[in-house]
Formats: structure tokens, sequence, C-alpha cells
């Protein structure tokens, strides 16, 4: 690092290429698994076969790059466990992510009748689901994603770029998140649940805060989401349930803000080192690397091709 806080590394190049294989490989095995698919297969064993696929998918490339690197990362992998002093934070930015993605859904479905959704190639055969344990649902679409997700995304790579600035660190890794859904119309309501879940890792410091409040998310999208939109509309009218959670929302953000700002007076009290670096001089090399490009042009040809 310079006087000027200016960090150079190759941090830039390797991690986004990183995601981008994560990208085709989440394509290949996608297109594998449904290729190789079976009417006569069970459901229950085209999960498994989803959980194992997801878990190698994600969790592989990250076990290499981290001994490539010599098992040391930019910053020390955020696991610090959940204090007691960071519950009112979890639940607050719970409720802000859970209102907020009701909220992105709601306007979708009030403009277009269709809720936003993303191109799961892994699960892509699996949209009729009946006849299966909800535990073995609840575990296969909500708990593996939910793990394997954020410890590729707030573990790896949000602790790899911190280096560059903690806001620097949280929008790439929301970025990155928001591309392995495959959808350009839900890239807002992607980016948005990226931009949560890696906020409350920076904040909490502990990866699994976010793995919790992603698989909450997850089972209520599963469960709940569909029918609230359904039912609310009928029952309320648009504008005045969108009045409604807007409100939630908007509460939940000041909550979140307060719970923020006693979490950093409290470490400002036990005199905690305080982060040297600004985002604002680090924004090149985050964002307009070839590796960065090169990521985006991955992704448009994925949407285009596919």
């Amino acid at each position: 690092m310079n006087k000027k806080g200016k960090v150079f590394t190759l941090t830039p190049i390797f991690v986004p290429f990183l995601v981008g294989i994560l990208l085709l490989l989440l394509v290949v095995s996608g297109k594998m698994l449904v290729s190789s698919g079976n009417a006569d297969i069970p459901i229950s064993e085209k999960l498994l076969r989803f959980s194992v696929v997801q878990i190698i998918v994600y969790l592989l490339p990250c076990i290499v790059y981290y001994f490539l690197k010599g098992r040391k990362l930019n910053t020390p992998f955020m696991i610090s466990p959940i204090g007691r002093g960071n519950l009112l934070f979890i639940f607050a930015s719970s409720f802000m992510l859970l209102s907020g993605n009701l909220l992105i859904k709601y306007i979708y479905y009030i403009t277009s009748s269709i809720q936003p959704t993303g191109v799961d190639y892994i699960v892509s055969d699996l949209t009729a689901i009946t006849g299966v344990s909800p535990l073995l649902i609840i575990i296969a679409l909500a708990l593996v994603p939910a793990v394997c997700e954020e410890f590729f995304f707030r573990g790896l790579v949000l602790s790899e770029y911190k280096i560059y600035g903690t806001f620097n660190s949280v929008v790439f890794s929301a970025l990155c998140f928001s591309m392995i859904h495959f959808s350009v119309e839900a890239f807002p309501l992607y980016f948005f649940s990226g931009m949560m879940l890696g906020m409350t890792v920076a904040v909490t410091k502990s990866v699994f805060v976010s793995v919790t409040i992603h698989f909450i998310s997850n089972v209520l999208s599963i469960y709940l989401s569909d029918s609230f939109m359904r039912v609310s509309v009928q029952k309320s009218g648009k504008f005045f349930m969108l009045f409604i959670i807007a409100t939630l929302f908007l509460v939940s953000t000041v909550f979140v803000a307060a719970a923020t700002e006693r979490i950093f007076y409290r470490r400002a009290d036990k005199n905690e080192e305080r982060p040297n670096v600004k985002s604002i001089e680090n924004i090149a090399p985050v964002f307009l690397s070839p590796g960065f490009f090169g990521l985006v042009l991955i992704f448009i040809l994925i949407i285009i091709f596919s």
C-alpha cells in the first residue's frame, strides 16, 4: 500500500477469474444434471444430486484458491462467533433484507404481474417438487445454497477485496452474487440481497450471520413469497400493501442504522483498530480492472447464448 492508501495486488485479476470459473461450472454442471436426468429418478435423489454438485462447485474452487495462495487471504476469513451485542443488529438487518426483498418483488408484481426469478442451471428441472419431505427441500434448496454462496461470496471474495475498502468489497461481492443467478431482470433483487448480506458480514465480522439470514430468506421465498403476493393484492389492494411494505422497510432501515452505530461506538470504546483504507481511493483497481471487465463479459455471453 502506498502513502495515499491505494492498494496494488493481483486480487483484481485472480478473484474475477475465480468467479468466472464458478459461472461456467454452474452452467456446465446444470446442463449435465439436466441431460443425465431420467423421469424415473425420484425427486429426492435429484435434490441430493443438486446438493452434492453445489457443494463441489462452490467449495472446491474456494479450497484450491486458498491453498494456491499459501493458505492466507488478504484479510482474515470472517468467522467470528455471533456475539450477544450483535443480536439487535442481526434481527434488524434480517427484517430489512426480508422487507426490502418483498418490496422489490411487490413492485415487479404490481407492474408486470410476475415476480423476478433467476435462472439456476442446476435446479432448472426441479420447477415442480411434490411428494418430497419439506425437510429435504429446506436442506437442498435453502440451507446448502446459503452455506455455499455465503462462504464463497461473503467469505472468500469479500475477505480478499476488503483491502480495497469495506464498501468496495461489499459492492463487488454483491455484483458477483447477482451474476450467479443469470438474470438481468432480477439483477436489482439479488444485488440488494448481496449488499445487505455483505453489510452484515462487514459489521459483525462473521459469515455465520449472513448464512443464517440467507437461509431464513431462502425458506420464506420458497414457501411464502408467491402466496403472499397473490393474497395481499386480492385482499388489500396493490397500493395499500405497497405502502405497508415500504413503511416496514424504512423502519427496519432506521433500526439497522441505530444498531450499526451502537456496534461501532462499542468498538471505539474498546480502542479496536480502525480501517485506514478509503474505498473511494481504490475504485479504479476494483471496478476498472481487466479482470472485472472479463467477468462481466463472461456473464453477458452466458445470458446471450443461454
